[in-house]
């Protein structure tokens, strides 16, 4: 009877072995795996827990590779792996956040980050004082420099002068819509009494104006460090709020951090937000446009190839067309055909001195440096240079030319009287 019960024993784990090692079973436990570790990669991104995340992707990864090996072998198997494949793919896109997110609090709770802003506050209050300064000089001294015993050295003087109170005006504007005197010239007793009080108490425009200026400069670690600490909630204008989406997702794009860029874009996109559907064309055709330009780089050009219709639906035969264009034949391994392009481009139509000009820059560029060209979104000063007169040529609405003179202001004051502000471009 013992003998018995030890060989019935003996069968039934051999039964229940046999049973765990079909391939039917073997596929719903790797199944079930796959939506185990990918809750687990949304868990640990909703923790910034990097280092989870990648290990439970891992995890996924390997247990949907023996799934796919075992549906190969028995097609009966084919819909547990189609059930599990969308949950593995949506685990790689939250990775991916969760590592570009890690790359973002890196940059923003660095040794770097930590001295700029110990050092912001105390270097601002002296920046808005030095142009109060100026103000009161403009307005106590004539447009023009009076004749002295050293003309050379009171005229340098005098535009210095001029210049930095010109500058006060113009981020003055940026955040008030303080009107000019009766005689038509600035206030500079108000916008003086305004830079002292921008010192003590900065308004969140100056923070999307320093982010524009040190994105200029080529400093896109201190444009993402005032970016970010913008809040859009508190900004004055639609202009502002979709300036600053803009901002975010350019400066997120040059770092790498591809999911969040696309993210800040599209937020602020025409028909997602009522600061896109607030501008004119050109506003909105740009939108479209930086969208186009990183979807090349991506080389997703069937995105691509839509963000451009959509651009040339709200703005027909724009200018920066042209570029997107070159950009995908560059992505593709064609710099002679991209810069062949933007050559044709020109000698076929008809362009103003500036635009022909960055146009042929950039040709020469990709002819130069062939297959060494950077993407035209990581090169700083082209990139500037581009929506800098972008803005201020094709700006037909007080929306559009009011983001010209922020991208302006935002580049002299950065460049002038910031720490970083002055580093080369990169």
């Amino acid at each position: 009877m013992r003998r018995l019960c030890l060989v019935g024993l003996w069968s039934a784990i051999l039964v229940a072995g046999c049973s765990r090692g079909t391939p039917a079973v073997q596929a719903a436990e790797h199944a079930a795996a796959v939506r185990s570790h990918c809750e687990a990669v949304t868990k640990a991104r909703a923790e910034a827990n990097v280092k989870s995340a990648r290990k439970e992707f891992a995890a996924s990864e390997k247990s949907i590779e023996a799934l796919r090996k075992l549906a190969a072998a028995d097609a009966s198997l084919q819909t547990s792996l189609t059930d599990v494949e969308p949950l593995h793919t949506s685990a790689r896109v939250e990775l991916d956040f969760a590592e570009e997110e890690q790359t973002v609090r890196d940059t923003l709770n660095g040794y770097k980050a930590k001295a700029y802003r110990a050092a912001r506050a105390v270097t601002l209050r002296g920046a808005c004082e030095s142009l109060a300064f100026a103000c009161e000089e403009a307005n106590r001294t004539p447009a023009t420099a009076p004749a002295t015993t050293n003309p050379s050295l009171t005229s340098m003087l005098h535009d210095s002068v001029q210049q930095s109170a010109a500058l006060a005006v113009a981020i003055d504007g940026c955040t008030t819509d303080r009107p000019l005197r009766a005689d038509g010239t600035p206030d500079y007793p108000a916008v003086a009494a305004a830079m002292r009080a921008m010192g003590k108490s900065p308004p969140p425009e100056l923070g999307l104006l320093l982010g524009l200026g040190f994105l200029v400069a080529g400093r896109d670690d201190l444009a993402l460090i005032e970016i970010s600490a913008v809040d859009p909630t508190t900004l004055r204008s639609p202009e502002h709020r979709l300036g600053r989406g803009m901002l975010h997702g350019a400066i997120l794009r040059i770092m790498n951090c591809d999911r969040l860029a696309l993210a800040q874009i599209e937020a602020v996109a025409p028909g997602q937000s009522a600061e896109g559907a607030a501008f004119g064309p050109e506003a909105q055709a740009a939108v479209h446009l930086m969208l186009a330009a990183m979807s090349a780089m991506d080389k997703d050009y069937d995105r691509m190839d839509l963000e451009m219709v959509r651009a040339s639906r709200v703005w027909p035969n724009n200018p920066v067309t042209v570029f997107i264009t070159g950009e995908r034949l560059l992505a593709e391994g064609k710099p002679e055909e991209a810069a062949g392009s933007l050559e044709h481009y020109v000698a076929s139509k008809g362009h103003d001195a500036t635009w022909a000009r960055l146009i042929a820059e950039r040709a020469r560029q990709l002819r130069d440096e062939k297959g060494a060209a950077r993407p035209l979104l990581m090169d700083p000063k082209l990139r500037l240079a581009i929506v800098s007169h972008y803005a201020a040529s094709y700006a037909e609405r007080e929306s559009g030319r009011a983001l010209a003179r922020m991208l302006k202001a935002g580049q002299d004051f950065a460049q002038r009287v910031m720490p970083g502000g002055t580093a080369p471009a990169n």
